[in-house]
């Protein structure tokens, strides 16, 4: 895949199924915003934004674009969720 500088400019050249956004903090809503706006499916690094208004602009965002949106959180190191993932990976359940 090209290598960009604008996440826009990405998101505009680019059909991702899902978008990653793991960008600095203070950039992570804009980010954010930016993929929902566009319909896609996002998981995003935590803090999903640094203030309350970024927060609500994210939330209103997810109602009205109708995408998921995830949030990457230290407990997939946990050792259920470990057990998980290695159980899927071994093609036990999932594909």
């Amino acid at each position: 895949m090209k290598a960009y500088d604008d996440e826009r400019r990405m998101l505009d050249a680019e059909k991702p199924d899902v978008v990653a956004v793991c960008n600095n903090n203070g950039e992570r809503a804009r980010g954010i915003l930016e993929a929902l706006s566009r319909k896609h499916h996002v998981i995003a690094e935590k803090p999903l934004a640094l203030t309350r208004s970024d927060l609500d602009r994210v939330k209103k965002a997810v109602a009205v674009s109708g995408s998921k949106l995830g949030m990457l959180l230290p407990m997939r190191y946990w050792p259920p969720y470990r057990a998980v993932k290695q159980i899927a990976e071994r093609g036990d359940i999932g594909r």
